[in-house]
């Protein structure tokens, strides 16, 4: 068979239920087959391809006589490029087979992802056979009618178990003129126990935070992933546990300004979670006594502060825990945390570390030796969980180191400069 003198290229669009058409009308010229190619579907046709779609493709031979060459002999190498070129993130793939009934050929697609920045690309197809026979198309790359009314940024809680809450309300708007979007990034709306939102990220490492702005030409499609970070405690309303007789423990905690009551949890280990147990309505009001509860028990406790804003009673974030074991003859709990330190001074970056350790009735078994570190101020000095200070900004904050049940010692003074 004499060798390939040409390439004929048929398109079709398949997107959703869409058929495709081709236009198979071609003129002998010398010894070369030229082709017309008309297609159209839907909203696209062969010069236009739509961000987020695909076009189908199909790469006919046709030898001297006319006859459509299949096989080994029909292979192509598919490539797509920016017109420059230049690599891009559109892409294509091929294979030769069987297709809708027109013997071995070669057929594959072009998809353009939303992540193409470019306006158009363009796709070679060459014969394996004869690489001088070549089919060069350009495509115009558009914003589809889709893409235009939908949001393509989805909002996920990140990879942890305990987090609740819907996936936030994306405000979008899109400018017909100057044919931009604009995305108000919104708040978060996942709750996550000990946690609070850090910021979000893209799936391109981008960072952004509630309320910011961010405009493009085109929509970034993809995740904005919830980074957490632990959240820290200002000493206003922290709880503490006294073991009131062998059957009861007093809980206390500091007064939250404007608090007009207080939910008092108690950890649940068969629902293995916090659940409350009591509501005070006075806001004045600074501690409570669980009676009736059994001996040798470790019990821990939380306190939430509960303010009236527009009428609306609105809940504050829980407390830290407070722990403690009711009378018993073999455990007891911490009398009080010993610092090293009464001041520290550093500078902004710079760190210092402070020790602590716990005073207890040496006869029996203190139920827990683990000392929790807390700031006053985050902006202006942040504490890590093994006592690492680390100076943020100019100003004064304090450090506390607390117990299992609430105990605390001194509170450490820390000026940043």
């Amino acid at each position: 068979m004499k060798k390939i003198l040409s390439i004929i290229l048929s398109i079709g669009l398949i997107f959703g239920l869409t058929g495709f058409q081709m236009d198979n009308s071609y003129a002998a010229v010398g010894d070369k087959i030229v082709v017309e190619i008309d297609v159209h579907a839907g909203d696209h046709s062969d010069a236009h391809i739509a961000r987020g779609h695909s076009l189908n493709l199909i790469a006919k031979l046709y030898d001297a006589n006319g006859n459509l060459v299949t096989g080994d002999d029909a292979d192509m190498d598919w490539k797509v490029t920016h017109v420059d070129g230049g690599s891009c993130h559109a892409f294509t793939s091929s294979k030769i087979s069987a297709y809708e009934g027109m013997g071995v050929i070669s057929h594959g697609y072009v998809h353009v992802p939303y992540t193409e920045h470019a306006h158009s690309i363009k796709l070679v197809i060459t014969s394996k056979t004869d690489p001088s026979i070549s089919v060069t198309k350009v495509y115009k790359i558009t914003n589809s009618k889709y893409e235009k009314h939908h949001t393509f940024f989805y909002y996920v809680k990140g990879h942890h178990h305990n987090i609740t809450g819907n996936a936030p309300v994306v405000k979008e708007t899109w400018d017909e003129i100057s044919q931009t979007y604009t995305m108000i990034v919104p708040k978060n709306t996942f709750k996550r126990p000990g946690y609070k939102l850090k910021y979000w990220m893209d799936d391109y490492g981008a960072k952004y935070k509630p309320g910011d702005t961010i405009t493009h030409h085109r929509k970034k499609h993809g995740r904005m992933t919830a980074v957490w970070t632990k959240k820290t405690y200002k000493e206003i309303g922290r709880v503490k546990a006294y073991v009131k007789s062998g059957t009861s423990i007093k809980v206390r905690w500091g007064k939250v300004q404007d608090a007009t009551g207080y939910n008092i949890y108690r950890y649940s280990s068969a629902k293995q979670k916090y659940v409350k147990i009591k509501k005070i309505t006075n806001g004045n009001t600074t501690s409570w006594v669980n009676k009736k509860l059994k001996k040798n028990r470790i019990y821990n406790y939380k306190v939430q502060a509960i303010k009236t804003v527009g009428g609306k009673e609105v809940k504050e974030e829980l407390s830290s825990y407070a722990r403690a074991v009711t009378g018993s003859s073999k455990r007891c709990n911490v009398k009080e945390v010993i610092l090293n330190k009464e001041s520290v001074n550093i500078s902004i970056g710079s760190t210092a570390k402070l020790r602590a350790k716990v005073k207890y009735n040496k006869e029996k078994k203190v139920i827990s030796k683990s000392i929790r570190w807390f700031t006053s101020n985050e902006k202006v000095a942040t504490v890590s969980k093994k006592g690492v200070i680390t100076g943020v900004a100019e100003g004064k904050c304090y450090i506390y180191a607390k117990a299992h049940n609430g105990k605390n010692g001194k509170r450490v003074e820390v000026i940043v400069k």
